[in-house]
């Protein structure tokens, strides 16, 4: 796809030629005249005059990388097709967390920021503090290609209609998937009768199979519990954004939790309305279900203290046979591959695309940037580009990865590595190994069939009743979680939570959700 980029047009005393540039439509003997800047509107040059040099903040899930071979490689082809030179800075995650808030705030003068899913580096945050800048004219002069791609997603990062973040171009729709250990479906006979599930009940009807067996399983297959928690706070059965209600897989309800990283809040897509989960006879639905099988041993009792053995780490450790886990269309590979155990993975529901999953992975021009132009402009050959976002996601082919029938397959001696997900356009990227040659194509076609919520571009800032927030998390900590993980039962503790939820301003909250969504929707 051709890549071009606007000239600014100077207004007033700014008569600089700075990013004046030189259409490929121009006869020659114009090329050098200054006059350029007053060519048409929608004639675009190829790239900037004179070499803009940027720089780039972003987390790496990486300790150890040395960028310097992928950062020359990117400026290589950067420089060529825009004259953009950029500076890749990547800090490890702990580094990020601290350093990032603290650049932020200071107006520290940089051009380009990743916004990530943890809070106090992500869009919402930065945004409501006025750090990131309106890149409305920009994306609209210096990355056409980029808004067209990501026409559906761009409300996520859009605020009073206009772009503050392009979210990066990924797998936005993610699934609730059962995992089993494969192993030990195959030693006693039920592998086919995992792969046909499709209710609550067959579930609890195999899992009776497998507990009545467990200890005669060999010793490389003994585990400590039936089923453990999908998440370090000990969570069984409430993966958020969705509630497992019913007994058939198809009953489940993925909502739109609205930004509530708590799990107090349900949507209800039909009638627009917020309600205060633990008061739902879905909800309930589910705590009972766990109840049940706590009641039967099955669940890990440990799981709120052991929260070094939760989701892929406690299987990989042969703690427990099964677990939940929140993740996209063909993650079973990857898991796998990570975990060192062959699953029988089985999908039980989908979420539906929210605004907090564009939000989470996106890039923004800080409010200080002294060069947006060129920012932008090279975000439209990272979203553009395959060869940008393969250089950003795996490093140098033949160094640090291979490409084996179409699959990249990382090198134990890699001196860079980083996630598919970080960056531009993640269709873009050569698919890991382990998932296919066309793994992307199917990926990505998956992605399109998915739905979207009904208050898609929807997020709401709860800075404004944290303090309320606050006094309910501190409730849900004694009640929510426990029962969440099997520890506390329902029938002992929700009238309890939803009275002390009530003394510490839940129906504040509920009634500032429903504003928000009643503004939205009118």
């Amino acid at each position: 796809m051709k890549k071009k980029l606007l000239s600014l047009l100077m207004v007033g005393a700014m008569s600089a030629s700075l990013f004046a540039g030189c259409g490929a439509a121009e006869e020659e003997d114009n090329k050098n005249d200054t006059s350029n800047q007053s060519k048409a509107e929608n004639e675009t040059p190829d790239k900037f005059d004179e070499l803009q040099t940027i720089k780039l903040y972003q987390m790496n899930t990486s300790f150890s990388n040395d960028n310097t071979a992928v950062t020359e490689a990117i400026n290589k082809i950067s420089e060529e097709k825009i004259n953009v030179k950029v500076e890749l800075n990547q800090l490890d995650i702990g580094s990020y967390i601290e350093q990032l808030p603290l650049m932020m705030s200071s107006g520290e003068k940089f051009d380009l920021v990743m916004c990530t899913a943890i809070p106090t580096c992500g869009f919402t945050t930065m945004q409501a503090q006025g750090q990131l800048m309106d890149i409305t004219e920009y994306v609209d002069d210096y990355a056409k290609e980029t808004k067209e791609l990501l026409s559906e997603y761009l409300p996520s990062t859009t605020v009073d209609g206009k772009i503050y973040a392009l979210p990066c171009y990924r797998q936005y729709n993610s699934n609730i998937y059962l995992e089993m250990r494969q192993d030990i479906l195959n030693e006693l006979g039920l592998a086919e009768e995992a792969e046909k599930l499709t209710s609550w009940t067959e579930v609890e009807a195999l899992f009776e199979k497998v507990y009545a067996k467990l200890d005669t399983l060999p010793s490389d297959m003994q585990v400590s519990a039936l089923f453990g928690p999908t998440d370090n706070q000990g969570t069984m059965l409430t993966p958020g954004s969705i509630v497992l209600c019913g007994d058939k897989f198809s009953d489940a309800i993925g909502f739109d939790a609205l930004g509530d990283n708590y799990k107090y809040i349900y949507t209800d897509a039909a009638t627009h309305t917020v309600k205060n989960m633990f008061e739902t006879d879905e909800y309930k639905q589910v705590i009972e279900r766990l109840d049940k099988w706590s009641s039967k041993g099955w669940i890990y009792k440990n799981a709120l203290a052991d929260t070094d053995n939760s989701g892929d780490t406690g299987c990989r450790n042969g703690v427990y046979f099964a677990y939940l886990s929140t993740g996209e269309f063909g993650q079973d590979a990857v898991k796998e591959a990570e975990i060192g155990k062959e699953l029988c993975t089985i999908e039980i529901a989908s979420i539906p695309i929210t605004t907090q999953t564009g939000r989470q992975w996106s890039w923004a021009v800080p409010a200080k940037s002294e060069n947006p132009e060129a920012a932008v402009a090279f975000l439209n050959l990272m979203y553009t580009d395959p060869d940008i976002e393969n250089l950003l996601v795996y490093g140098i082919e033949g160094t640090d990865y291979d490409v084996v029938d179409g699959q990249a397959v990382v090198r134990k001696d890699a001196k860079y590595m980083s996630s598919d997900f970080f960056y531009g356009n993640q269709f873009n990227a050569i698919p890991k190994s382990g998932n296919g040659a066309d793994f992307r194509e199917k990926a990505l076609e998956n992605m399109k069939n998915a739905p979207f919520s009904e208050f898609y571009g929807l997020a709401v800032d709860a800075s404004e009743v944290s303090d309320t927030v606050t006094a309910v998390y501190t409730v849900l900590q004694k009640y929510q979680l426990p029962m969440e993980a099997g520890s506390k039962s329902y029938a002992d503790n929700n009238a309890t939570l939803l009275k002390e939820c009530e003394s510490a301003g839940i129906k504040t909250l509920i009634d500032y959700y429903q504003q928000k969504v009643d503004s939205f929707v009118k």
